[in-house]
């Protein structure tokens, strides 16, 4: 299996570097940004920050996490997953048992979805693949704002009003609070710390939709 790691932080942007890193995994391996469903404090704050059972959940760059599934297994079962990663779908695809919903989405460009049409939106690492080192500075690159934008202007738009956007980061809320309290997006931003299990503090930035 991959280690999923680039001496080129460039890469991390690329689907045909993540193919060429997903070719080398089997349809069960199972990798973990910053945390992972071992984690019982990252899976109680999910399901507090979830409405019910019925919320229409859309979790980005899914790769081959498997919160998904324990989120399902919990009675979440609405779950739309997808990866800028052709190979990475194909795989998560035939090692579903649950049948789950797949997609292939680059998040810089439009999304897929209807307006309005997510209770929940959940990122996890996906916005640190993007944008990289240009936001975790004092003077956060003119570049960062720009992708961040496009991509949180399309997430605004696919949540329901009062829909919350779920982004786990290792980023620290000094420096990233500002790419996501633009009025741009209309929503209400929070931030939760979680302790580390395996590395590191890392950081939800919950991000409500407002009615």
């Amino acid at each position: 299996m991959s280690d999923f790691e680039s001496e080129d932080n460039k890469n991390y942007s690329k689907p045909e570097w993540w193919d060429g890193e997903y070719a080398k995994c089997s349809k069960n391996d199972q990798y973990e940004w910053y945390t992972g469903s071992y984690d019982e404090d990252f899976i109680k704050l999910l399901c507090k920050l979830i409405p019910n059972y019925e919320s229409k959940i859309v979790h980005f760059g899914c790769g081959i996490s498997r919160i998904q599934e324990t989120l399902y297994d919990k009675g979440y079962h609405d779950i739309t997953n997808n990866d800028i990663s052709e190979k990475c779908i194909q795989l998560m695809k035939e090692s579903d048992t649950r049948g789950m919903k797949w997609d292939i989405v680059d998040v810089l460009n439009p999304l897929p979805y209807a307006d309005e049409s997510f209770d929940v939106a959940l990122d996890k690492g996906t916005l640190d693949a993007v944008i990289l080192e240009k936001a975790d500075k004092w003077e956060i690159d003119e570049e960062a704002y720009e992708i961040s934008g496009k991509y949180f202007n399309e997430v605004s738009r696919i949540l329901k009003p009062g829909g919350v956007f779920i982004q786990i980061s290792f980023g620290q809320p000094h420096f990233r609070r500002r790419i996501f309290q633009r009025e741009q997006f209309n929503w209400t931003v929070n931030v939760e710390t979680l302790p580390p299990k395996k590395t590191f503090h890392f950081f939800a930035y919950v991000c409500r939709k407002n009615e």
